[in-house]
């Protein structure tokens, strides 16, 4: 484990690890901080066509702080790329940054078994949480790693135990498509139907 004020120097696993987030939370940060004119609402923000100035604001609420996360995860592994090395502490913001969008993900995977179970690994900070903790989890310290694993794991405990029972049943992905439709119109359908491994003979079936 680094001290307090240990300089680590890159390595390529780390340094591959770094660029990614740049290019991924960095590039998602700007955009979202900076896409106010390009934005665009929604379709659940309408009620009865007009826009509902309420649910705006709790949607670009989401929406920026997402883009703030991002822009923060982005900008540690910026600096880290930018100076060759990281202290212990930006190690650990990374680590804990990914626990927290994991935690997330988990918490908010639609309550349909068979497209969460195929989402997550279209998520990079799922793949960039364990990548970490395979070559880099001795750097930080051992109380950072178990609050990584206690955020994940109560993200899966939410996930079964909360958003599950609250959908009343686990969902048909049917249904998950018909919620989509109903809140967003048919503009993500196809993206929703490929990351579900959802074909078009399954739906001609159910028509």
């Amino acid at each position: 484990m680094l001290t307090a004020t240990e300089l680590y120097p890159l390595t390529t696993a780390l340094t591959v690890v770094l660029w990614v987030e740049v290019v991924i939370y960095l590039g998602t940060g700007l955009y979202e901080i900076f896409d106010d004119f390009y934005y665009k609402p929604p379709k659940w923000v309408f009620v009865n066509e007009r826009l509902n100035t309420y649910i705006w604001f709790r949607d670009k609420k989401g929406h920026k702080m997402h883009a703030s996360l991002a822009l923060i995860l982005g900008l540690i592994a910026l600096n880290g790329v930018i100076e060759g090395a990281v202290f212990r502490f930006e190690i650990e913001l990374i680590f804990l940054s990914l626990a927290l969008l994991n935690l997330s993900i988990w918490c908010m995977a639609p309550p349909c078994p068979r497209a969460s179970i195929r989402m997550l690994p279209v998520a990079p900070e799922f793949h960039l949480q364990y990548i970490s903790f395979i070559f880099f989890v001795d750097l930080i310290r051992i109380e950072v790693a178990v609050l990584c694993v206690l955020f994940n794991l109560w993200g899966i405990f939410v996930f079964f135990r909360r958003t599950l029972r609250l959908a009343g049943d686990p969902q048909s992905y049917e249904e998950l498509r018909e919620h989509v439709v109903e809140a967003d119109g048919t503009a993500d359908l196809a993206l929703w139907d490929k990351v579900a491994g959802y074909k078009a003979e399954e739906r001609s079936s159910t028509t």
